[in-house]
């Protein structure tokens, strides 16, 4: 059972969206993981092609081993909870083996089948959802992700996989494309950190980090604007400029 290198999507961008009809998933904080099931054997990848040995994996081959499934590789998010924004950072804990939160709330999601067939819903492992839908452009799909009841700061956007999407071992493919909103904030410059990155705090109180450049550091006690993928804990994926 050989680790199959990921075929990965792209940011979606006017150069590589075509109007058509999508299946459409919500994106998920967590880590990917592509899992094997042979005979009764499993093995689970991370995304660097290393086997995860972890007790989340036992649990899962338990489950597997008593019930009848065929033999399967499918692509899986291995979350916390729902997947939430955040997820990723106790997820990441999880494999290191730091984790102090109790195995029942991590789970595989499935989102895409290389091989064999599995239907499954369980605590464990389940399919994701997913729909079909056609946009004539990425405003339509900025609209979709509202209006279909996402809400900002639980997850990381939409994966939209095109009809004619056809699996590229470790090729970026622009058949599969990822959605992510923007959101501004204006937050205030504190200091400089030690891990090279800047501390940035809010009105409220909430932290974030950017990484730094040379400019940023006439920036220090100053507001900022910045667009920005997500806020969680301590770090922000933003794009800045000064006010």
């Amino acid at each position: 059972m050989k680790y199959v290198k990921q075929c990965k999507g792209q940011d979606i961008s006017s150069k590589n969206f075509k109007a058509g009809y999508y299946w459409v998933s919500p994106k998920l904080d967590g880590f990917y993981t592509q899992i094997h099931y042979k005979d009764g054997d499993l093995k689970v990848y991370l995304s660097s092609g290393k086997e995860l040995a972890n007790p989340i994996v036992d649990k899962l081959k338990y489950f597997l081993s008593g019930s009848n499934f065929a033999d399967f590789v499918v692509e899986a998010e291995l979350i916390y909870k729902s997947g939430d924004l955040g997820s990723r950072e106790v997820v990441n804990n999880l494999i290191k083996g730091n984790s102090k939160e109790p195995l029942e709330l991590f789970s595989f999601r499935i989102f895409y089948v290389l091989s064999g067939y599995i239907l499954v819903n369980s605590d464990i492992i389940k399919n994701m959802s997913e729909h079909k839908m056609y946009f004539s452009s990425i405003e339509d799909v900025e609209k979709h992700y509202y209006q279909y009841g996402y809400k900002k700061g639980e997850d990381e956007g939409l994966m939209l996989r095109a009809l004619n999407f056809k699996y590229k071992e470790g090729k970026r493919v622009n058949t599969l494309l990822k959605y992510k909103p923007l959101f501004l904030a204006t937050l205030k410059v504190a200091s400089k950190r030690a891990d090279g990155y800047l501390s940035l705090v809010d009105t409220n109180g909430i932290t974030a980090k950017v990484k730094i450049s040379p400019s940023m550091l006439d920036y220090i006690g100053n507001e900022v604007t910045i667009s920005y993928e997500r806020i969680v804990n301590s770090y922000v994926c933003a794009r800045y400029y000064k006010n």
